[in-house]
C-alpha cells in the first residue's frame, strides 16, 4: 500500500491542485482564486501526495479561531480515489479546526452528488438545509451539511 503524506499546500502546488479540480469536474476556481485563498489568514489548504511524488488530492477551507469553519473545495485525482485520501484530508482539516476551537464545519454539495453526500455522512456531517440554485453549469441546488465539533 502506498504511503500518502498530508501537508500544507504551497503556492507552487496550485497548478497541480487546479489539475485535480478540473479532472474531478469540481466547481471551477481560478489560479488567482487559489492564490488569494492561501493569503487569507483563516485559510487551510492541504495537499495529499505520494512521498517524493505528485499531489493526488487537496482540501481548501477556512477555520477562524473559535468560529465556524467551512470546506470550500476537496478533490482526489481519479486514479487515486477510494484509497482513503479524502478521509485523510478531512481528518487533518478537522484536527486543525479542533486546534482553533472551531465549533462546527459547514459545506455545500450538489444535491445530485450522492457519492460526495455519502462520503460526508460517513464523516458525521448532517444535512442542515438546501441552497436553491447554488451551483451553475448546470444550475442546481446544494445540500448544506455540517459537522458539529463542540
Amino acid at each position: 500500500m502506498r504511503k500518502y503524506i498530508i501537508s500544507k499546500a504551497r503556492p507552487d502546488d496550485i497548478t497541480q491542485i487546479k489539475r485535480i479540480e478540473v479532472e474531478c469536474r469540481l466547481s471551477p476556481w481560478t489560479i488567482g482564486g487559489y492564490k488569494a485563498e492561501q493569503g487569507h489568514r483563516d485559510s487551510i489548504m492541504l495537499k495529499a501526495h505520494v512521498e517524493e511524488g505528485p499531489i493526488v488530492g487537496f482540501i481548501v477551507g477556512r477555520a477562524p479561531m473559535a468560529g465556524a469553519g467551512e470546506i470550500l473545495n476537496i478533490g482526489t485525482a481519479l486514479k487515486f480515489q477510494r484509497q482513503g485520501i479524502g478521509s485523510m484530508l478531512i481528518e487533518h482539516f478537522c484536527a486543525i479546526c479542533n486546534e482553533r476551537s472551531v465549533s462546527a464545519i459547514w459545506l455545500e454539495v450538489r444535491v445530485t452528488n450522492q457519492t460526495a453526500i455519502d462520503f460526508y455522512k460517513s464523516h458525521q456531517f448532517i444535512k442542515k438545509g438546501v441552497r436553491p440554485d447554488f451551483y451553475s453549469n448546470p444550475t442546481e441546488d446544494a445540500d448544506i451539511m455540517a459537522l458539529v465539533l463542540r
